[in-house]
């Protein structure tokens, strides 16, 4: 009788591995089949947006030709202007003010990220510049009236 309960809990346990066994089959392709079918409908999302964005992109750019005008284009060259122009300034003021003699007691070197910031200033204003005269003469050549 011993032997008999330990066959019957051996199947028992044989039955709940296979259990488990069919529940992996079934639910590994299941979950794929999820995984792909949501990849798809993002896809599909995507493009749907893909196609708005082009759509608006176009309508902006048919209606925005004002920007491009004349009252609008050179008064943002002279605020371009004015502003490279004044960060010139500030580095030039700060280079007087550190050298003169007066300072030369407190005056400490600069650091490492200092230095990076005045040189990265110093060349965004010599691009803003540079960038200014540059559509100045270039506008007519490209635009002509």
């Amino acid at each position: 009788m011993h032997e008999h309960a330990a066959a019957a809990s051996l199947t028992e346990s044989d039955r709940e591995q296979s259990s488990h066994k069919r529940a992996l089959q079934l639910g590994v392709p299941s979950f794929a089949g999820g995984l792909i079918q949501g990849a798809c409908a993002l896809l599909m999302a995507t493009n749907a947006g893909k196609a708005l964005l082009g759509l608006a992109t176009t309508t902006v750019a048919a209606r925005i030709s004002f920007i491009h005008s004349d009252p609008i284009r050179i008064p943002l060259m002279v605020l371009s202007a004015l502003g490279g122009t004044l960060v010139l300034y500030v580095l030039w003021n700060g280079w007087r003010l550190r050298t003169s003699s007066a300072a030369r007691w407190r005056r400490q070197p600069l650091t490492k990220r200092e230095r990076w910031s005045v040189a990265f200033a110093l060349a965004c204003s010599l691009l803003t510049w540079a960038l200014v005269i540059g559509e100045y003469f270039a506008h007519p050549i490209v635009h002509p009236r």
